[in-house]
């Protein structure tokens, strides 16, 4: 790429991610008390899966909750 920037919102979208968890599931909950938790979690997370989407267009979801 010639004088262009990559812009990346992995990062942003994971902090938001959580504060969106955090604040729809669990606003009583410390963050570092959520990812205590989710280090003791069973990996595979017995099925669950969070698909966050990018675009504001569209939703993400939880699958198999």
């Amino acid at each position: 790429m010639d004088d262009g920037y990559h812009l990346l919102g992995v990062t942003l979208a994971a902090g938001d991610s959580l504060r969106w968890y955090r604040d729809t599931f669990a606003p009583h909950i410390f963050y570092t008390d959520l990812i205590d938790m989710a280090e003791r979690s069973q990996p595979g997370a017995r099925g669950v899966l969070f698909l966050p989407h990018l675009d504001p267009d569209t939703h993400g979801a939880f699958v198999n909750l």
